[in-house]
């Protein structure tokens, strides 16, 4: 068998061969000129040793379940081959203490020196102790889909190896939320939504706002048939926070074409002035504003009741509020 500084060699000639294999040089001065540049080692760089140390030892997972740190159903996840318990690294026996007692915390260390047992012990742990409660305990989140499906491939293996011990699946669950799965994949997890959620930054904001989203889309709707000031202002502030001012411009055009109106117009200025000040020229931005001026003078906002309980707002007097039922909830005077 070679050492590694003679199959070093080996490989760099083979490599050296595959790519002489290519080169066909008619030009004498050239051709010298490129032999004296494989000759010279330029083609691949030296090589890189380093010393890697080891981390400190922090004994193992079983050591932390006899120290009432972690449950006893620990030992039969983390263990080996040889059914002996994990050894662990002391900067993972730290972090796991810390997280068991409610606390935050950053592990910064190199690949493969076990960051994700740490927060996975943590999250394990949690749920052990609290079995049977409905909703999403856990987000972890990743800024790649192949560390997630690495992820869920760890999380299989550990519910195998306490399936082999106990003959039970894992007392919780875990599922991916990512754009690999199929649209009826992700409904079951917003349907039935797991303890251990995985996901990217991406799908996980595409959740938070995904309810106030559909209500938006049904308000966008009903805008065409009934753009009145009060709908419009709402659906406009919404549709900027959750879907950005180029998708409100795009939504007051077609509030136009449907419903036009004076308030329909203003606010879609108001809208092309945004988009105008992030990207537009000065000339663009000031017309803009000269718009909007004139517009606003001809769309000033009716004096409207007001409901001291939910806020809804009428042009006339409710003994009962039509918004939320409440009885004497408006103030006797108009507000603007």
């Amino acid at each position: 068998m070679k050492n590694i500084f003679d199959l070093h060699k080996s490989i760099l000639s083979d490599y050296k061969l595959y790519i002489d294999s290519f080169i066909n040089i008619a030009d004498e001065k050239i051709l010298e000129t490129v032999r004296k540049d494989f000759d010279s080692g330029n083609l691949y760089p030296e090589p890189l040793v380093q010393f890697n140390p080891s981390f400190e030892s922090g004994g193992s997972v079983e050591d932390l379940v006899n120290t009432g740190v972690l449950v006893k159903d620990f030992n039969h996840i983390f263990y080996d081959g040889e059914n002996k318990s994990w050894s662990i690294y002391k900067h993972q026996t730290e972090a796991i203490v810390i997280g068991n007692e409610g606390k935050g915390f950053v592990v910064t260390s190199g690949t493969g020196s076990g960051k994700s047992l740490t927060y996975i012990s943590t999250i394990f742990n949690y749920l052990f102790k609290n079995p049977n409660k409905p909703g999403i305990k856990a987000i972890i989140v990743y800024p790649l889909n192949a560390l997630i499906n690495s992820q869920e491939t760890a999380l299989v293996n550990f519910e195998d190896n306490y399936r082999k011990r106990t003959g039970n699946a894992l007392p919780f669950t875990f599922a991916k939320y990512t754009g690999q799965e199929k649209q009826a994949d992700r409904e079951k997890v917003i349907l039935n939504p797991p303890d251990i959620l995985l996901t990217n930054y991406m799908m996980l904001e595409l959740l938070m706002v995904r309810k106030a989203d559909e209500g938006l889309s049904t308000l966008c709707e009903l805008l065409k048939t009934q753009a009145s000031g009060e709908l419009l202002d709402i659906v406009q502030k919404h549709m900027m926070k959750i879907r950005g001012a180029q998708a409100t411009e795009v939504m007051l055009v077609e509030v136009m074409q449907y419903s036009p109106s004076l308030s329909a117009l203003s606010k879609l200025a108001e809208t092309r002035l945004v988009l105008a000040e992030s990207n537009g020229t000065p000339e663009r931005i000031s017309d803009l504003q000269a718009t909007l001026g004139l517009l606003k003078l001809r769309t000033t906002s009716l004096a409207r009741y007001t409901c001291g309980n939910c806020g809804f707002r009428a042009r006339r007097f409710y003994w009962q509020c039509p918004g939320c039922n409440h009885w004497e909830a408006y103030s006797p005077r108009r507000s603007e």
